[in-house]
C-alpha cells in the first residue's frame, strides 16, 4: 500500500518514498508500545508526590463522589468541570496517586493514537509515522502523559475530535461530525481553554468542504457548545468566579516555581518555536489543498505560542502542560514536514542522531520538571500515622496534605486544614494553641512571622519530625539544580481552645 492511499488529499509521489527500508505503518505502534511501557515504569516508581494541581483535582473529585464538590465551591478553583477530578479520584481510590496518574496515561495514549490516525487520514502513513516520532520525543507531551492533570483528558477529547473530523471529510457522514463535536465538548469540560480548539477544526472544514463546510461549522459549533451551555447554566456563578480568578492562558496554582521568567520563555522557544519551524517547512513544501490543510492546523499552535510568550503570567506558567494542548495540531504538520526528508544512508543516520539528542534533552527537562515541587509524602505519612480524627492541623500548602488526610478519614472536609490565607482572611482570630499539628515550610511557603510567634507562645508545640525537601530548579534551559528546603512537623502535646 502506498503512503498516499487512504488519505483525504493525495500529495506528490515524492512524499511516499520508502522509509529507509522500514515499514512506516509499523513505526507509530512500535513507538506507542515503548512509550506506554516507559511511562508505566515512571509512574510505578513514584517519581514525586502530588503536585498542587494534582492534589486539588483529586480532592475535588473525592468530594464530587460524595456529592459535595459544588457546595464546597470547588468550581471556583477549577479551570474545568469536575469531570476529570472525578475520574482521577476514582483511580486514586483504587491505587492511590499512581492510579490517578495511570488514568492520565491512558487518556494521553488515546490522544496519541487519535492524532496519528488523523495525520494518516490527511497526510498519509509516512507523515503519521513522523508525527508519532515527534510526539514521542516532545517534553510537553511526555510530561502530561504521567501527571494527573486536566490536560491529559483535554488532549484525548481534542485528538478524538480531530480524528472524527478527518474521517468526516473523507466519508461525508454527519454522524462523524457529531462524534467530533462530542470529543470537543468533553475537551472543553475537561479544560475550559480547550474551546479554542474549534479554530483549527473549523478552518479544516472550511478548507476541505467548501460551501458545505459553512453548514458543517455551524453544526460543529452548536452541537459542541450545547454541553458547555448546559453546564454553565447549572453552575454559572461558580464558573464565572473561576474564569475571573484565573488568567485564561495559565490557570494554574504555581505547583513549583521551577524556573525564572526568562528560562520559561526559553523552554517555550525550544519546545514550541522549534517544532513550529519544522511544521512551517511542511507548509512551504506542500502544495494545493495539502498546504491549506497544514495552514489551517497551524493557526492555533502559532497563536497559542505567541499568547504564552507575550500575554501569559510567567509566575503561573508551567510551560509543558500549558504548551501541550495548544500545540497538538502542530504535530500532524510536523509529520508532514519531516516526511519530505530523504532518509537514505548518511541522512538516515543524521536523522536518528538528531532524534536521540532531542529525546535526551526532553528526558532531562521532564525529569527536572517532575521534581520541581516538594515531595511532602514523608511528612504527610507521619501525620497520618500519628493523627487522631478531629485533630486541628496548620499547614501552609493545603492541597497535597488535604488529599491524603481526607482520603484517610482524618478530616471531614479539606477546609479542616488551616493555611495562612484562611488565617488572614478569617474575620475572627483563630486560637492557634488549639491545633495539634503544625507543618513549617521554608520560603516561599513559610508562615507569616506572627503565626510562628503565636505557636511558640502556646508552650506545647514540640518538634516531631524534620527533613530536607529537595525540589529542583531550572537555573537555565540546560542546567537543573536542587534547592534544599527544610520542613518541620510540630506536635502540640497540650492543645486547648477552639479550632473553628
Amino acid at each position: 500500500m502506498s503512503a498516499s492511499e487512504n488519505r483525504v488529499y493525495s500529495a506528490p509521489k515524492s512524499i511516499a518514498s520508502g522509509f529507509a527500508g522500514v515499514r512506516s505503518v509499523a513505526i507509530p505502534w512500535a513507538i506507542l508500545v515503548v512509550l506506554a511501557f516507559a511511562q508505566l515504569i515512571r509512574v510505578a516508581r513514584g517519581f514525586n508526590g502530588e503536585s498542587t494541581e494534582e492534589a486539588l483535582y483529586i480532592t475535588a473529585g473525592l468530594r464530587a463522589w460524595e456529592g459535595e464538590a459544588v457546595s464546597d465551591q470547588f468550581l471556583t478553583l477549577l479551570p474545568g468541570s469536575v469531570l476529570w477530578p472525578a475520574i482521577s479520584a476514582a483511580g486514586y481510590e483504587f491505587l492511590g496517586l499512581p492510579g490517578a496518574r495511570l488514568l492520565s496515561l491512558a487518556f494521553f495514549l488515546v490522544a496519541f493514537i487519535a492524532t496519528v490516525l488523523g495525520t494518516r487520514n490527511l497526510f498519509g502513513q509516512r507523515a503519521a509515522a513522523f508525527a508519532a516520532v515527534a510526539m514521542a520525543v516532545s517534553a510537553p507531551f511526555l510530561t502530561v502523559a504521567h501527571l494527573a492533570l486536566m490536560e491529559s483528558f483535554a488532549l484525548a477529547g481534542m485528538a478524538a475530535a480531530f480524528l472524527a473530523i478527518t474521517m468526516f471529510i473523507e466519508k461525508d457522514d454527519r454522524t462523524l461530525l457529531l462524534l467530533g463535536s462530542l470529543g470537543l465538548t468533553l475537551a472543553v469540560l475537561g479544560q475550559f481553554r480547550s474551546m479554542i480548539f474549534v479554530v483549527p477544526l473549523g478552518l479544516l472544514l472550511l478548507t476541505m468542504r467548501g460551501r458545505k463546510g459553512r453548514l458543517d461549522l455551524v453544526v460543529l459549533l452548536l452541537s459542541s457548545s450545547l454541553g458547555f451551555i448546559v453546564y454553565f447554566e447549572a453552575f454559572s456563578q461558580q464558573v464565572e468566579i473561576a474564569m475571573e480568578s484565573y488568567q485564561f492562558l495559565t490557570p494554574h496554582l504555581s505547583t513549583g516555581d521551577f524556573a525564572s521568567a526568562s528560562t520559561k520563555r526559553g523552554l517555550l522557544l525550544i519546545w514550541g518555536a522549534l517544532p513550529l519551524l519544522i511544521a512551517m517547512h511542511g507548509c512551504w513544501k506542500a502544495a494545493g489543498k495539502e498546504r491549506r490543510m497544514a495552514v489551517s492546523l497551524l493557526v492555533l499552535p502559532v497563536f497559542w505560542l505567541l499568547a504564552l510568550l507575550l500575554l501569559a503570567d510567567p509566575s503561573r506558567l508551567l510551560v509543558f502542560p500549558d504548551l501541550a494542548a495548544g500545540s497538538l495540531m502542530a504535530y500532524p504538520v510536523i509529520g508532514l514536514g519531516l516526511s519530505y526528508l530523504s532518509l537514505r544512508g548518511p541522512n538516515l543516520a543524521s536523522f536518528g542522531l538528531a532524534v536521540v539528542l532531542v529525546l535526551l534533552v526532553s528526558l532531562v527537562h521532564v525529569g527536572g520538571f517532575d521534581r520541581s515541587w516538594p515531595d511532602y509524602r514523608p511528612i504527610s505519612d507521619r501525620i497520618v500515622a500519628a493523627m487522631d480524627p478531629g485533630d486541628g492541623v496548620l499547614v501552609n500548602e493545603q492541597w497535597p496534605f488535604a488529599v491524603v488526610l481526607y482520603d484517610s478519614g482524618l478530616i471531614e472536609t479539606p477546609e479542616d486544614l488551616v493555611d495562612a490565607e484562611m488565617i488572614l482572611g478569617n474575620s475572627e482570630l483563630l486560637d492557634l494553641c488549639a491545633f495539634s499539628w503544625m507543618v513549617e515550610l521554608s520560603e516561599p511557603l513559610a508562615w507569616p512571622a506572627f503565626v510562628g510567634s503565636a505557636a511558640t507562645s502556646c508552650g506545647g508545640f514540640e518538634l516531631s519530625y524534620a527533613t530536607m525537601l529537595k525540589p529542583t530548579y531550572f537555573s537555565n534551559v540546560f542546567t537543573i539544580q536542587e534547592q534544599p528546603a527544610p520542613a518541620e512537623l510540630w506536635f502540640n502535646s497540650q492543645p486547648f481552645g477552639d479550632t473553628s
